[in-house]
């Protein structure tokens, strides 16, 4: 298995957010161009939920295209309401 490298950035201006080189969970880390700023803990979790929701959407639209080419498949599920995230991932799913 291959590791992947990801950035946490800032989801409005989509720039990495700064802090210290070893965080603690209460460390601080900000957007050196709006200055939004939350702890690595707290960031951590926010990317999480944005990495979870981004492949929920991707894994969607590739049933939704699977259910089209078939007329033995239909395709009912939950839908990911869209929303915007204070800190997004570098990488997409």
């Amino acid at each position: 298995m291959s590791e992947v490298q990801a950035q946490a950035l800032c989801g409005k201006c989509k720039v990495p957010v700064q802090g210290p080189d070893e965080p603690a969970d209460d460390s601080v880390f900000a957007c050196r161009e709006c200055g939004r700023s939350d702890t690595y803990a707290n960031i951590l979790e926010e990317v999480g939920n944005h990495f979870r929701d981004m492949a929920a959407l991707a894994l969607n639209a590739q049933m939704e295209r699977v259910a089209r080419s078939s007329k033995m498949i239909s395709v009912t599920g939950f839908e990911v309401q869209p929303r915007e995230y204070r800190f997004i991932s570098s990488v997409e799913p």
